[in-house]
């Protein structure tokens, strides 16, 4: 794994870039002797306080306001999914299975922006967890469901 200072993959010369030693080095008595731990732990220090670049920084979104909710979780035989629309669009909402297999499609069609509300009554289902997902404008939410019988 690396923590971005330190590599410790598998190598021919496990050293540590920021104080020279082996990795594990108080383990190995040829550098116990020569082994300076303030010295050390300067270097490490140093090494967290230096910036360093970040190629790949994705601007952050604004807060995602919006409403998906299954309720009552768990249930025994419907359940309520409500969500909001910021602006009519086209909308999804499908069951999953925990296997990922589609159970069934509740929406698929364009609504009006406010929030909306459907049932899906899963009587003849097995009891078990599935995933309720909504996906519109390039959103996709999912909530875990579990349904009891």
């Amino acid at each position: 794994f690396s923590d971005l200072i330190e590599d410790f993959s598998i190598g021919s010369s496990f050293k540590s870039k920021s104080d020279g030693f082996s990795i594990g080095a108080l383990h190995w008595t040829s550098e116990i002797d020569n082994f300076d731990s303030e010295t050390s732990l300067n270097a490490i220090k140093e090494a967290y306080d230096t910036p360093t670049a970040i190629d790949d920084v994705k601007e952050l979104s604004p807060a995602d306001n919006s409403v998906f909710n299954t309720y009552p979780n768990p249930f025994m035989s419907q359940v309520q999914v409500e969500f909001s629309v910021d602006k009519n669009s086209h909308v999804r909402v499908a069951v999953y299975n925990s296997i990922g297999r589609l159970v069934k499609i509740l929406v698929d069609e364009k609504r009006n922006t406010g929030i909306h509300k459907i049932t899906w009554n899963a009587d003849n289902m097995p009891a078990g967890i599935y995933y309720c997902s909504f996906m519109s404008e390039g959103k996709i939410k999912t909530s875990k469901m579990i349904l009891t019988k």
